[in-house]
């Protein structure tokens, strides 16, 4: 299989052995109302660590970069629509957790969260639910903890496991689990705060412009199997912004938001975002679209960004057809 690295084809790269993935949906019911930190991606990996111990070095290890694993926050279902359990706040001029909560209510029968306490609630006898994506070097780890994960004790209750649906996909792959044919547009959905990591050197300043190349800098680095420092890797950025466009409305999509995580509020990214598939561009190289495709899949699987441990970066993609033919309209 064949990458090529520059829209003119003037450079072909290797494209890399296929690795396993897997994107699994685990569900579950708390005994009792119970209190939770502000964001609940910390009970998802609570109950993951507490399954198999084994997996703390993995989430919490500064020396495991990329992490090869990542979670959702905790969640619910309200009539087919996914609910996530995680606290918005104002931010204060010092930074600091300053008024109210929105989104969810976190009223647990005798149990009750303020807007300013910074916790958040489930109830009882009602099932939830989270997502987790991880890749083949962590596969065993993971299973054992789903083995030992009925019946855990955490935070003030005990979770029972009600069911676990379990999907693989190898990446980079010729069949990718999205494919652009007959699209015009992909709509990727922010459904818990995305924090943008810098494609082009290391930083603990995150970049709040949402190009497509940006927002996926992780993913294409671990399709193409490159590092930040490498030329190539930045000329892939580049490609997949020019491929994706974004859209005139997106500051009307994509809002600003303030998670509260250990007390603080942080600034992230929440809403969804719509690009345009440049078919100029992918029609001069075929297999732009294959890398797209499969950059898009990893997102699904893998999450985006910075803190995917941590429950931040869940996306989801969909592909939209517009009643355009590719600028011409057909009336």
């Amino acid at each position: 299989m064949v990458l090529i690295a520059s829209v003119d084809v003037s450079r072909v790269l290797p494209f890399s052995a296929p690795k396993e993935y897997y994107l699994v949906y685990v569900f579950l019911v708390p005994e009792n109302d119970a209190l939770l930190p502000s964001f609940s991606g910390k009970v998802v990996k609570t109950l993951l660590i507490k399954g198999n111990p084994r997996l703390e070095y993995v989430f919490e290890s500064s020396e495991v970069k990329p992490k090869p694993i990542r979670c959702s926050p905790l969640g619910y279902l309200v009539r087919g629509k996914q609910i996530y359990l995680w606290k918005r706040v104002k931010s204060g001029s010092n930074g600091e957790a300053s008024s109210s909560f929105s989104g969810i209510n976190v009223s647990s029968g005798g149990l009750k969260a303020s807007d300013s306490d910074g916790i958040v609630g489930v109830t009882g006898g009602r099932e939830y639910f989270f997502i987790l994506g991880f890749d083949e070097t962590v596969k065993h780890l993971v299973f054992e903890a789903f083995m030992n994960i009925d019946g855990v004790i955490a935070y003030n209750t005990r979770w029972k496991l009600t069911r676990i649906e379990v999907n693989c996909y190898p990446l980079p792959s010729m069949k990718p689990l999205v494919k652009l044919d007959g699209v015009d547009s992909v709509k990727v959905e922010f459904r818990s705060p995305v924090n943008i990591v810098d494609p082009y050197k290391p930083s603990r300043f995150r970049r709040f412009l949402p190009l497509a190349g940006f927002l996926l800098s992780y993913n294409i680095g671990e399709i193409a199997r490159m590092d930040r420092d490498k030329r190539e890797y930045w000329d892939l950025i580049n490609i997949v912004s020019a491929v994706l466009q974004e859209t005139h409305n997106l500051w009307d999509t994509v809002k600003r938001v303030y998670y509260l995580y250990d007390g603080k509020a942080i600034p992230g990214l929440t809403g969804y975002i719509k690009y345009y598939v440049a078919w100029e561009t992918l029609e001069k190289n075929p297999n732009l679209k294959l890398l797209v495709e499969n950059v898009l899949s990893h997102a699904i699987i893998m999450g985006v960004g910075a803190g995917r441990a941590n429950g931040f970066g869940h996306v989801t993609v969909k592909l939209e057809k517009t009643s355009l033919e590719r600028g011409h309209d057909k009336s």
